[in-house]
């Protein structure tokens, strides 16, 4: 999905993999924030661009938030990964 706001393009996609990763890449524009919530409960399972979230700048760590990991992202390109809610139970 793409959107051009007034302080440029906003551009959002995801896939779903068949051992229930979820991957949502990410465009925010510049001079703009943006609030990314994962369809996960276990922020352990989140990475950003291949590696770890709480090892990378520009992402402020929200918490759980309405049952999804919460982060705050200033502008750039993300790829965030995680695992489903109820992936880890479900396949044990």
């Amino acid at each position: 999905m793409k959107f051009q706001s007034p302080h440029g393009k906003i551009a959002t996609s995801w896939t779903l993999g068949d051992d229930n990763r979820f991957t949502l890449d990410v465009e925010v524009p510049v001079n703009t924030m943006a609030t990314i919530l994962l369809p996960t409960d276990d922020p352990d399972s989140v990475t950003k661009n291949g590696g770890s979230v709480s090892a990378s700048s520009g992402v402020a760590v929200k918490g759980i938030v309405e049952g999804r990991a919460g982060y705050e992202v200033g502008s750039g390109r993300y790829s965030f990964t995680a695992m489903l809610n109820g992936s880890a139970s479900a396949s044990d």
